[in-house]
């Protein structure tokens, strides 16, 4: 007989595999900020989204930054501090 490996983790275990809180899972996930499947009201993760999705955070510049990259190209004679 074939041994079937299972290839999601609960929110729980996406929590401890990033090493972020469970809250801020949910509230990523609920957002739609971070790739999930939602069967009922349950959010399970599979480590290859996850992976990839990590990746896309290091080279991804955060909403604020975006926003400061914008001002400083509309006004380049500003200056922050």
């Amino acid at each position: 007989m074939s041994e079937i490996t299972r290839v999601t983790m609960t929110a729980k275990e996406a929590s401890k595999y990033l090493g972020m809180g469970y809250s801020k899972i949910l509230g990523l996930s609920a957002a739609g900020e971070i790739p999930h499947i939602k069967l009922g009201k349950t959010y399970y993760f599979t480590k290859e989204f996850l992976d990839r999705w990590l990746e896309e955070q290091q080279t991804k510049p955060s909403k604020e930054q975006e926003i400061v990259n914008d001002m400083q190209k509309k006004y380049p004679h500003l200056t922050t501090k």
